[in-house]
């Protein structure tokens, strides 16, 4: 965790910005001098990533959407609440049937060159 907060020569904390390098070669030029060794370049550079991977991951802690990813029953309840909402579809279709909404639609194709209507009733 002390890894996390301190980078490169005791640097702050990794800030919460699209600026923040990703790449080896983006973190060398920005977070490191001259004298660095390319074995101490590589240890701080997996600092760095460890320390943004965290930062994500504390971000997403506190939201559904690591549970939603990672918990097996997201799955289920993703599919009860599609099955619950085709069954309030069905129950719509079928009161919109009940009161006549389709009455004017006609599934036949028209003739050739005949105009073509627009659909149900208050459509």
């Amino acid at each position: 965790v002390e890894a996390s907060k301190q980078l490169a020569g005791g640097a702050a904390a990794v800030p919460d910005s699209a600026a923040v390098p990703t790449t080896f070669k983006d973190f060398v030029r920005s977070s490191l001098d001259d004298s660095a060794r390319p074995e101490e370049a590589v240890a701080k550079f997996g600092e760095h990533m460890k320390a943004l991977t965290e930062q994500s991951l504390a971000k997403l802690e506190g939201t559904a959407l690591f549970d939603d990813m990672y918990n097996p029953l997201s799955k289920l309840r993703a599919y009860e609440l599609r099955v619950q909402r085709a069954r309030e579809a069905a129950q719509a279709f079928l009161q919109d049937l009940r009161r006549g909404g389709f009455e004017g639609l006609s599934l036949v194709a028209p003739p050739k060159g005949a105009e073509a209507r627009s659909g149900a009733k208050g459509a």
